[in-house]
């Protein structure tokens, strides 16, 4: 049986005040890349670190910048369409990652009296975090158009503490941004 997340819409959208999410791969066993599970996250953060990977993000949702996928979107995600896609109405799938990158760095230089010695030095690690979309970069787009903040994201059960870390809501957060771009 499908489970589903409700996630409501601050401003109703097309005769529909929700969208309802399932989650598409409950169930699955670690031998087919599981275990999944669901985490509620901040959108802003989840996209801030999405682009810093370096995926693109879509534009705002519009029948201009989404073309034919628009209308399927739109009839895909009202819970009251009988005839919904279930396809669509999935919750986002993502993946956190974490690099190394090792930097060579430049010898240091010695200078005594009567010689300059060049000595190696060991490469610098940089650790370098970003979240990866699986499916749903349109979906999270529409969500945050929508106003919505905080949504339910799908992935594998050992990401979760991860996600938390650098993507969990924070209302002080998001109290203090709104003031800021109001000019209070």
């Amino acid at each position: 049986m499908t489970k589903y997340i409700r996630v409501d819409l601050p401003r109703p959208f097309r005769g529909y005040d929700y969208v309802a999410l399932s989650q598409e791969r409950e169930g699955w066993t670690v031998k087919e890349g599981g275990p999944y599970t669901v985490v509620w996250l901040d959108i802003q953060k989840v996209i801030g670190f999405t682009k810093r990977g370096g995926q693109v993000w879509p534009a705002p949702p519009s029948s201009e910048s989404w073309g034919d996928k628009w209308d399927f979107f739109l009839r895909a995600w009202n819970p009251h369409n009988k005839a919904k896609t279930g396809t669509l109405a999935h919750m986002p799938r993502i993946s956190f990652i974490k690099e190394r990158i090792y930097a060579p760095q430049p010898p240091k230089i010695e200078r005594g009296l009567l010689f300059t010695k060049k000595v190696p030095q060991p490469p610098r690690v940089h650790t370098f975090s970003y979240i990866q979309f699986e499916n749903g970069r349109h979906r999270t787009e529409f969500f945050r158009s929508q106003g919505v903040m905080v949504m339910p994201f799908e992935t594998r059960a050992w990401m979760v503490p991860y996600l938390q870390r650098y993507c969990a809501y924070n209302p002080y957060t998001h109290r203090h941004q709104q003031a800021a771009q109001q000019g209070h």
